[in-house]
This record gives structure tokens, C-alpha cells and sequence, in this order.
């Protein structure tokens, strides 16, 4: 029994590539900055950006926690995430 409760408790989430969890972190990022105002038009555009990469929000943030709970692997994420954003920036992705 207590296999089958390690097994479970050892599978709560769904593997999100590193370019998928970046991606929707950047986004999200993005409309949480531009409609913080709008809570119905955040959650809308949150649940568009969970749809789009056809992940969850729960999986995503056990995903996060997961980068977050290992320094290395932050540190790097959040490298990337900064490159993704400031590319947007540049091409004029995001105002």
C-alpha cells in the first residue's frame, strides 16, 4: 500500500518542457502586468495562455516550484525567461 501512495504522490504533474515552462512564465508575466487591473480579463487571458501550451495551472506551478526548489536550475531558468522577454521587447512583441 505504501508503494501505490509513493507511486501516486511521486507523479502530480505533468513534465513541461524547458521552452514551454518559459514561455508561459513570460506571458504570464505579461498579462499580469496589463491587466492586474481586470481580474475577469486576467483570469481569461491567463486560462488562453494554459490552453495554448495545453498545460494546466496547477502543472505549471508545481513545474515553477519544482525550478525553484533547485538554485542551479532557477538561476537558469530565470536567465532564459529574461532573454525571452527582452527579445520580445526588442521586436516590439509586447508594449
Amino acid at each position: 500500500m505504501l508503494f501505490f501512495s509513493l507511486l501516486i504522490g511521486g507523479c502530480s504533474g505533468k513534465k513541461i518542457p524547458q521552452e514551454v515552462l518559459v514561455k508561459t512564465y513570460v506571458e504570464n508575466l505579461i498579462v499580469q502586468e496589463k491587466y492586474s487591473y481586470n481580474l475577469d480579463s486576467l483570469r481569461t487571458h491567463k486560462k488562453r495562455i494554459f490552453d495554448k501550451y495545453k498545460i494546466t495551472q496547477n502543472d505549471f506551478e508545481e513545474a515553477l516550484k519544482s525550478k525553484r526548489d533547485d538554485p542551479e536550475a532557477w538561476e537558469e531558468f530565470f536567465k532564459h525567461s529574461n532573454l525571452v522577454l527582452d527579445s520580445l521587447q526588442r521586436n516590439n512583441k509586447i508594449n
